[in-house]
Parts: structure tokens; C-alpha cells; sequence
């Protein structure tokens, strides 16, 4: 097992990208509600665009942050198999990384007259301005994973807050509701990163007995490795690491397996990657939220094609999510009412789900 960590370790960086590409937006961090409930109504009624509304194909634009990575090549992968089951046309561009690259990609899709744009921000307050320039051109913006904040665009999101504070519950009833727990999360300021650590903490502030360490990471799994060596050190009787990210938890657990602690640290982790899900499986990672890059990507053009064709939908939009995890876990988790059953999944359940979001998601869904 300490091979396949040392693999995942080489390309997770490539697995946490989508998680560092947060707003600073804070607003929306008791939001944690079923997933895929409204908690909000949708933006003002747009501004006639006098576009055409002919027979002609729909058409998204899509402007992700960088398409070498393998998080948005999936993404992007899945988007193109909505777009064919939703009956659209997905234009995707890639940022590499630039705001002033973004937004001129935005400005060329507001020009080219699109029915709707996608977007993941790299800055949630940097991209409001063009944001606001495709609302007043009459044409629907969803900002993919972050919370952009204002009245007229659209957002696709996690339960990152509800569902973090639910493994955290589980983390704390596990340990027995004493001893030392540690949190590694991104970085403050990026709007999942600050969901996901605001959820763990306000599950562990239930708990007087436990002791929380909240450490960032910037979302790498080489400094992941190094916080974590460096906690070990400091609490040796560390009895739990939280994880915000599943390509950080691939370098938390090659530290754990190096000191000689991962069967004795529970590591839980966020994303439920396909090789997260193995490693619950093997007993490594005790469980994962899955979110999961494909069915990101498969969401957000869903979500598009259902604006571009003028349905009514609310401002934030959460994505379905499943906690993998083990029998054991499933039945804790159960029988303590942290987690529903029919939102649990089984490892390889999980990896199933990784690329079953046609079905899950699709239009024949339940």
C-alpha cells in the first residue's frame, strides 16, 4: 500500500486543484441543507438580450481554470456527455491559471451571444464585474464550486459545511469524545476551504474534551505531508486528522505510514476520488465525502442547459453528495442519526459512483 500512496502522492496536486479555486466569500457557512435543496431565490429576472429565440442549438460557454489538469479534463469529459444528453453545445476554454485570461474568455462568450456561461472563478470578487456584464447582456452566469456573491448569477455548490460538520460528529464519536483531533485544511479565504474547516470545527466546539489543531496545507499534498509529520511531532497522542481535500490525504498518509501511525490516527478525508475510495476500502482512510470531478463537470452543464432554456431555478444549486465509508463506519454513523443510510455508500459503491453520475444525475434520474 505505501507504493500506491507514493503514486497518489506524485499526482495529487492534479486531484486537490478544483478545492483551491475558492472566493473569499464567507457568507453561506450555516448552509449546509439537503443536497440538491434551494436555499434561496434565484437572481432578478434578466434584461432581454434580443437574442434570437429560434430553433437554433443551445450553446454554454465553459471557462475553467487550467484544462491540462486531470481534474478538469474529467470535468470537462463529463460536461461534453451532459451536453449531449441535455441537448446542447459546450464551448470549453481554458484560463491556465489567469484571471485577466478568464475574463477576457467570458467577455468573448458575452460577445459571441451564448445562452449561458459556466465559470470557475479564480477570484470570486475579481470576476464580478464581467459577471455583471453578461447579466446586463441578458445571458445566465453559474460560478462552478464557489460562491460568487451577488444578486444575478447562479451558483453550483457542495454541502461542504453540513457535511463536513456530519464527519466530524462521526470523528468525535469514534474517538470517544476526548483526546486530540487535527483539521488540515486549504487556505483561509477560499470559499470551500472555509466551509469545510468551518463545519469541522463547529461539530468538534460540541465536544469540551476534544482538543482541535486546525493547520492549512494550500491544498498540496507535499505540504500536507509535512503539517501532518510536524502535528505528530508536537501531539504524539493524536488520535484523528480531518482532511479537506483527498490529494492533501494521499500526503498525510505516506507521513502517517512513515511515522509509523496510520493504524493508529484515523484519517478522514473530502472528495471521493476514485483512488480515495480504495484506500477506505484497504483501511487507510476511514471514510470520504464524494463530490467528484466528473459529476461536477456532468452538473454544471446540466444546470446550464436547464437556465439556458429559461427554467427557474434558486441562486445556489447543491450538487448531491455520498459519505464512502465502511460497514462498520455505516452503522456507527446510523445508529447515532449523523447520516442518513440511503446517503452512504460502499467503497466500491463509491468508485462506481465516481462515473455512474449519468444515472445518478442524468435525465431518466430519480
Amino acid at each position: 500500500m505505501k507504493k500506491t500512496v507514493s503514486v497518489l502522492l506524485a499526482c495529487a496536486m492534479l486531484l486537490a486543484a478544483l478545492t483551491a479555486c475558492g472566493g473569499n466569500d464567507k457568507s453561506g457557512s450555516n448552509g449546509g441543507k439537503d443536497s440538491g435543496n434551494a436555499v434561496q431565490n434565484g437572481p432578478a429576472e434578466q434584461p432581454d438580450s434580443g437574442k434570437d429565440d429560434g430553433d437554433g442549438k443551445i450553446v454554454i460557454g465553459a471557462a475553467y481554470y487550467d484544462l491540462t489538469n486531470n481534474f478538469y479534463v474529467n470535468m470537462m469529459t463529463a460536461g461534453e456527455e451532459a451536453a449531449e444528453d441535455f441537448g446542447v453545445e459546450v464551448i470549453f476554454k481554458s484560463a491556465e491559471g489567469s484571471l485577466d485570461s478568464e475574463i477576457s474568455i467570458i467577455e468573448n462568450f458575452i460577445e459571441q451571444g451564448v445562452d449561458c456561461i459556466l465559470v470557475d472563478p479564480i477570484d470570486a470578487a475579481g470576476v464580478v464585474p464581467v459577471f455583471q456584464e453578461a447579466y446586463e447582456a441578458g445571458i445566465p452566469i453559474v460560478s462552478i464550486g464557489n460562491f460568487v456573491d451577488t444578486e444575478f448569477n447562479y451558483n453550483v455548490l457542495y454541502n461542504d459545511y453540513d457535511d463536513t460538520y456530519k464527519i466530524g460528529k462521526y470523528v468525535a464519536e469514534k474517538i470517544g469524545g476526548a483526546g486530540d483531533v487535527a483539521l488540515i485544511y486549504g487556505n483561509s479565504g477560499n470559499y470551500v476551504s472555509d466551509q469545510r474547516q468551518a463545519g469541522f470545527e463547529a461539530a468538534m466546539a460540541e465536544y469540551p474534551d476534544i482538543k482541535l489543531i486546525s493547520q492549512p496545507a494550500d491544498f498540496d499534498a507535499t505540504k500536507g505531508m509535512t503539517v501532518a509529520a510536524d502535528l505528530m511531532n508536537a501531539y504524539p497522542d493524536l488520535k484523528a486528522i480531518h482532511s479537506v481535500s483527498d490529494g492533501v490525504s494521499y500526503g498525510i498518509l505516506q507521513a502517517m505510514q512513515s511515522a509509523g501511525k496510520a493504524g493508529s490516527i484515523m484519517l478522514t478525508s473530502y472528495d471521493g476520488e476514485q483512488e480515495a475510495s480504495d484506500l477506505v476500502n484497504s483501511g487507510d482512510i476511514e471514510m470520504t465525502l464524494l463530490t467528484g470531478s466528473k459529476r461536477v463537470g456532468y452538473w454544471s452543464v446540466k444546470i446550464g442547459a436547464q437556465l439556458a432554456r429559461g427554467e427557474d431555478l434558486p441562486q445556489k444549486n447543491y450538487m448531491p453528495t455520498y459519505f464512502v465509508m465502511g460497514d462498520a463506519a455505516q452503522q456507527m454513523m446510523v445508529e447515532k442519526n449523523i447520516v442518513e443510510a440511503d446517503r452512504i455508500l460502499a467503497p466500491a459503491a463509491g468508485r462506481d459512483m465516481f462515473d455512474g453520475y449519468r444515472a445518478d444525475l442524468g435525465p431518466d434520474a430519480d
